[in-house]
């Protein structure tokens, strides 16, 4: 293939007009290492593994190819561990929830910049086991 096509193709690559879906959902899945002293407490080094979904709905179209987006999301996050020479047995869970907005203005196809505002509420729960006796928090 000549240069001088890929680099036009390149070129118009990054000058066309990014796709914008009214819509968007996302679903994601991580395992966090946590090194804080205080989470040592109730974890043995067994990861935080956490849940999310997601949604986005494009609620208005502003100047300059800008949107406007409602965003929302639910993180459902656990771990476990045997402590104290396994004489406890330790789980923790943490639910969330986020409303938010985020404003998108597109300057090429792969570059759009966003300022995003939202606000949200944890809850979280610990529970020790150990020879029939419960401690929850």
């Amino acid at each position: 293939m000549n240069p001088k096509t890929i680099i036009s193709a390149m070129l118009l690559t990054c000058l066309a007009s990014p796709a914008m879906a009214e819509h968007s959902a996302s679903a994601r899945l991580t395992s966090t290492f946590v090194q804080d002293p205080a989470f040592a407490a109730f974890a043995d080094g067994s990861p935080l593994v956490q849940a999310e979904l997601g949604y986005s709905l494009q609620i208005l179209k502003g100047p300059w190819r800008g949107r406007l987006w409602l965003e929302g999301s639910v993180l459902l996050g656990s771990t476990s561990a045997d402590l104290f020479a396994d004489r406890w047995d330790v789980s923790s869970s943490t639910y969330q929830a986020m409303l938010g907005a985020r404003y998108t203005l597109p300057v090429t196809s792969w570059f759009v910049p966003l300022v995003r505002v939202g606000a949200g509420v944890t809850v979280a729960s610990m529970t020790m086991e150990s020879e029939g006796e419960t401690v929850e928090d």
